[in-house]
């Protein structure tokens, strides 16, 4: 379902959330009953449930489980009459189509009678919305204006006159004339290298000491 278009934007509710709406409705009805399957059972009650977002219409199949002793034809038009009142109190939807199938009787302990089915209601109990207490608008007070003191300027005074200096002649600036280049000569050839004489080594020679010659220079004997 969406919200209108003036509304400033889109709200929609998905089937998901309107099958639990129509469960919910259905398990207000005396003798209408929850039973759960388990593993390999089935869990009632059942919904099938459409929503057209365009005409904003749903249709609902339920499959519902009633307790038995019952009435069983009212406690199925009871819950046919209560889901089609919560599709437009909750939802705003347009109920077009809502059957309700029975399903399984499970046996109670306690007998539903026609009088319980006739005085349980058919529309849901909303809650009244709660807003804040407005707060009171109080007219905003201004201060009276400060009397604004005159400004007093001092007269305008002559203006001096300013004396520019004389530009001074300028002074000639006499360059020397170029001078003529004087070749410079180098050598063609570099001078022939001249033989530097140096003594050889000599050849060494072996030289030999006796033992009294190491007596001698100790000073012994």
């Amino acid at each position: 379902m969406h919200s209108p278009d003036n509304s400033g934007g889109i709200t929609r509710i998905s089937e998901r959330t309107v099958s639990r709406i129509v469960e919910a409705a259905s398990l207000t009805v005396p003798g209408c009953v929850k039973v759960d399957g388990g593993l390999a059972g089935r869990d009632y009650p059942r919904f099938d449930v459409e929503v057209d977002d365009q005409s904003r219409t749903a249709s609902v199949e339920a499959i519902i489980a009633v307790s038995w002793p019952s009435p069983v034809t009212s406690v199925a038009e009871a819950v046919r009459a209560t889901i089609q009142e919560w599709l437009r109190d909750y939802c705003g939807l347009r109920p077009t189509a809502v059957n309700v199938i029975t399903g399984p009787v499970v046996g109670e302990r306690h007998r539903v009678t026609q009088a319980a089915i006739d005085s349980a209601p058919r529309n849901p109990d909303l809650t009244p919305v709660k807003t804040r207490n407005r707060a009171t608008i109080s007219s905003p007070t201004v201060s009276d204006s400060i009397e604004l003191r005159e400004i007093h300027t001092a007269p305008e005074q002559p203006l001096e006159k300013i004396h520019v200096r004389r530009p001074m002649p300028e002074v000639p600036v006499t360059v020397a004339k170029q001078q003529p280049l004087r070749p410079v000569q180098a050598p063609k050839k570099p001078a022939p290298l001249a033989p530097i004489d140096y003594p050889r080594d000599h050849p060494t020679r072996p030289v030999v000491v006796t033992p009294h010659s190491l007596r001698r220079k100790g000073g012994r004997p």
